[in-house]
């Protein structure tokens, strides 16, 4: 029955088929999403071509027509994998890393502190959220896998505020350095969520002063004094995201709700106003369910710390993509309260009390609701997921053979003017990222946050002007060829300018590319 240690064999066997199980979840989540998400073995959105195109800055050539400035990790990973696997298959790996990183991180925090089934339901349940399938499936690779080094770096941080041991310190520095390198707004959360969760435990920091821990917290001291004029140098300081407003994707503030919602879950058509109504409750109320679900404190503090900045921030930005790291909290929350009973006990301060949900008609009702809320959720993200990596589809076949044509023949002097899809998403950073390009966007300015690519657009737009009266040259611009890039679904190609100029020498189901001549 038992080891010559004192540990049980079943509990090996247990983990074992713990393991297992949340494996074969994980397995059949991916698969289910890769049907739509991974199409032909091409990845959503936007974003993807634009990482390549920054790591490939960054390691070989400049092929970045506008002087950006993004936080390193992904883009050199992503890069680095190409010259392994290629450009597109790479891209694939990171988007099946980052589809499981959310639901792993919360398996793991949780099954540390709450119990299997609290794990198991709750990560599982990440994959539904639609906020987190839709940042995914636009490329949004960064914040994915950022906020998961937000989660474990404060939950570490939590740890050693409860127990001082000095282990989870460097944990907590080692997530944070990886918050840094990865989604340079996860600083701003992670700053105010350790802030938040010091605060809390403020009465306990006298151990603190002691001989032991002076030399740690100096060393850790040191690496956040780094992290900052870091982050602020290369960054903050030339980006212009929250600051400005300009990380809006959509240009709505706080008096669209109905439009936050609908972004965040995708589900507007079927819920209407009454889900206006349950995600304000979601997120006004989520402090009262740490009063009524007891939650060891370390992981009460990491979650606390966590909606508290999000939804500062959220506040502050106005940008609906800070709202992700407070509905990963919710739900979690959501699923620990659900849960409690499969577990048979929650901890509370670190003693097991005996929970009977079925004891009156009251907690009855509260887990069915919670229960269908949930299920609901998961139904309905499950329908709408395919909806929505249809939606940011921006790369087919079509395109990749457009993109491969634009790679073999242009040259390094050359420039492509480039259009945007059906749906108005710009192809620029796929032909930097893939094709190795500089390019400059045909569409709409919004699309675009740093001061280079939006006075980029406004020279492609004067381009495209000119054409259209004969009176453009190339004196203006540095390069022997120009390219325009045009999708035959969009309105672009519909309202096409017509210029003696613009030769057509590609064109294939989807895209028309024509070449500039300099004769007029």
């Amino acid at each position: 029955m038992f080891k010559a240690d004192g540990i049980p064999h079943i509990l090996d066997r247990r983990h074992t088929m713990e393991g297992l199980c949340f494996f074969v979840i994980i397995v059949g989540s991916i698969f289910v999403r890769n049907q739509t998400a991974l199409n032909d073995g091409l990845v959503t959105g936007t974003d993807g071509g634009n990482w390549l195109a920054i790591g490939q800055s960054m390691l070989t050539s400049n092929v970045k027509a506008a002087n950006v400035s993004y936080a390193p990790l992904v883009p050199l990973i992503s890069t680095y994998l190409s010259f392994i696997f290629g450009k597109l298959l790479s891209l694939s790996i990171i988007y099946i890393v980052c589809s499981i990183s959310i639901s792993i991180t919360i398996f793991y925090i949780v099954r540390r502190d709450i119990g299997f089934w609290a794990a198991l339901i709750s990560s599982t349940t990440q994959f539904y959220v639609g906020l987190n399938y839709e940042i995914i499936a636009w490329g949004g690779y960064p914040q994915i896998i950022s906020q998961c080094f937000i989660l474990l770096s404060c939950y570490w941080l939590s740890k050693f505020v409860s127990e001082f041991a000095i282990k989870h310190l460097y944990f907590f520095s080692l997530f944070a350095i990886l918050v840094s390198l990865t989604w340079i707004p996860g600083c701003l959360i992670l700053f105010i969520s350790g802030f938040v969760i010091g605060a809390i435990n403020f009465g306990n920091y006298n151990i603190l002063l002691s001989k032991k821990f002076r030399i740690h917290i100096f060393c850790n001291l040191v690496v956040a004094i780094f992290l900052f004029a870091y982050t602020y140098k290369y960054y903050l300081n030339s980006i212009d995201l929250v600051k400005t407003k300009g990380w809006n994707l959509h240009g709505y503030g706080l008096h669209e709700f109905n439009v936050v919602f609908e972004t965040v879950f995708r589900e507007w058509m079927i819920f209407g106003s009454i889900g206006v109504v349950l995600l304000a409750l979601l997120l006004i109320f989520t402090p009262l369910w740490f009063i009524r679900i007891s939650i060891p404190e370390p992981l009460r503090n990491t979650f606390f710390g966590i909606a508290i900045s999000s939804f500062l921030l959220f506040l502050y930005s106005q940008e609906i993509r800070a709202l992700s790291l407070l509905l990963i909290v919710d739900w979690t929350i959501l699923t620990i309260f659900l849960t409690s009973k499969f577990d048979g006990f929650l901890v509370n301060n670190g003693d097991a009390r005996i929970i009977s949900v079925f004891k009156s008609y009251k907690k009855v009702a509260i887990h069915g609701f919670v229960f269908l809320l949930i299920t609901g959720q998961i139904l309905l993200g499950f329908i709408k997921s395919n909806e929505t990596f249809s939606y940011y589809r921006v790369i087919d076949r079509n395109v990749v053979e457009a993109l491969d044509w634009i790679k073999e023949n242009s040259s390094e002097s050359s420039l492509v003017i480039a259009g945007h899809n059906h749906n108005s998403f710009p192809y620029i950073w796929w032909l930097e990222g893939y094709s190795e390009t500089p390019s400059y966007s045909y569409s709409d300015i919004r699309s675009f946050n740093f001061i280079d690519e939006k006075e980029q657009v406004r020279i492609a737009k004067q381009i495209m002007s000119d054409l259209a009266t004969n009176s453009f040259d190339f004196s203006g611009i540095d390069v022997s060829s120009v390219y325009v890039f045009l999708d035959k679904f969009s309105d672009q190609y519909r309202y096409k300018i017509t210029s003696s100029r613009m030769k057509i020498i590609f064109e294939n189901d989807k895209i028309v590319i024509h070449l500039i001549t300099k004769d007029k």
